[in-house]
């Protein structure tokens, strides 16, 4: 058996911030899936006085989420970026292991129960960290170079067909989404051509009518409630809440096939359907409601309409407080100025068929969810068999 404090090197490469300089920072993803270009900041803007610069081939972990798997290597495209001293830098003894190897031995599953025993902290979650020490007197079987680097090939001729997979059933859901915003906007036609085609310019104000079903806040009672993602990616559900907890004192109620949006987001994208999931559950005053004439629009065709960018582009120069600029997060869109927005509107036909491509795309969607989840239990089994010589 080789301990780690064998094969791996601690790396300090510690430099002190510059108030002008410009860093660009990393993340770590789970599940050994490495790191990610986080954001690009000032210096000003870090809280830090000092960051760690990694280099190419380097080996890292996130110390908060060892225990969700977040090692890897750093890739020639992220050499110079920064990490703070939350994330560990290690220089791998390449004459002795291949640095791959040891990011597939960490996907294992008795590797990933041994790391997250040793973490420390009451919140696993939140503060649950994992020590360079308990990562240096780690041990495993280390074969030679020749061994190692054969039970990679096997692993990554594997993992190159669950990447084509998910590249193909995320190819088919981007397919759909193409098809559902071109179907809403029909871009290829002119406004005359619309027209004749049956479509016809209104205000959303002639086919949305806003709801206020609101309800009294009441302690010891609990409320199901849900938010909205910005870019067009739907409603989440969110924990239950207690009446005693809610500083509000009415909440909203939505109903299934409602149009909804996030007065604060909606430049970003945030518009909804209240789908079944989410019928009779609450939001507050930040989320105005509508109700759908739907003998004219159907709430498919809203969603496909406000799912483009250049929608929320527009809308952001409608938005109240613009001119504290893109980035001030306090701005809002009010429903008086959402109401008076202008489209063209297809004709119900249109819009049905716009409907049936909306339920192909939310099967699609589930379909690569169960796929993705059924691939993140398919990989530590490859590992476990390709480490016992099975694969």
């Amino acid at each position: 058996m080789t301990r780690l404090a064998e094969i791996a090197t601690p790396v300090y490469r510690v430099e002190t911030v510059a108030p002008e300089a410009q860093y660009q920072l990393l993340g770590m993803r789970s599940k050994i899936a490495g790191p990610f270009l986080r954001e690009t900041k000032a210096g000003a803007e870090i809280s830090a006085t000092r960051l760690n610069r990694v280099e190419a081939g380097d080996f890292i972990f996130s110390r908060l989420f060892a225990w969700q798997g977040s090692f890897g290597l750093i890739p020639a495209d992220l050499d110079g970026c920064y990490v703070s001293n939350e994330f560990p830098i290690f220089r791998i003894h390449t004459e002795r292991v291949v640095p791959d190897y040891l990011v597939y031995w960490f996907g294992l599953a008795q590797v990933q129960k041994r790391v997250e025993s040793d973490c420390t902290g009451s919140t696993p979650g939140t503060r649950n960290r994992y020590s360079e020490r308990h990562f240096l007197r780690l041990s495993l079987e280390l074969p030679t170079i020749g061994v190692q680097r054969s039970i990679l090939d096997k692993i990554e001729a594997v993992a190159q067909r669950l990447d084509e997979a998910r590249r193909l059933r995320q190819e088919i859901q981007g397919d759909l989404c193409a098809l559902f915003l071109a179907m809403a906007h029909r871009n290829d036609l002119s406004p005359a051509e619309k027209q004749a085609h049956g479509w016809q310019e209104v205000a959303l104000s002639e086919i949305l009518s806003q709801s206020v079903d609101d309800v009294a806040v009441e302690a010891g009672q609990t409320y199901a409630h849900f938010g909205i993602y910005s870019f067009g990616k739907g409603l989440f559900r969110k924990a239950h809440l207690s009446g005693d907890e809610i500083k509000a004192s009415r909440l909203y109620r939505a109903s299934q096939g409602q149009f909804i949006y996030g007065r604060l987001n909606a430049y970003e994208g945030a518009f909804g359907i209240v789908t079944k999931e989410f019928d009779g559950s609450h939001v507050s005053n930040e989320f105005p409601i509508f109700d759908c004439d739907e003998t004219r629009v159907l709430p498919e065709f809203l969603l496909a309409y406000f799912s483009a960018p250049a929608v929320w582009e527009a809308l952001k120069r409608q938005v109240t407080g613009i001119g504290g600029g893109a980035g001030n997060r306090r701005i809002r869109l009010k429903e008086g100025v959402f109401l008076a927005h202008r489209l063209w509107l297809p004709r119900l036909d249109d819009q049905r068929r716009i409907k049936s491509v909306a339920a192909k795309l939310d099967e699609a969607k589930a379909i690569r969810a169960r796929a993705e989840a059924e691939f993140d239990a398919l990989l530590p089994a490859v590992l476990d068999k390709a480490f016992k010589g099975e694969l």
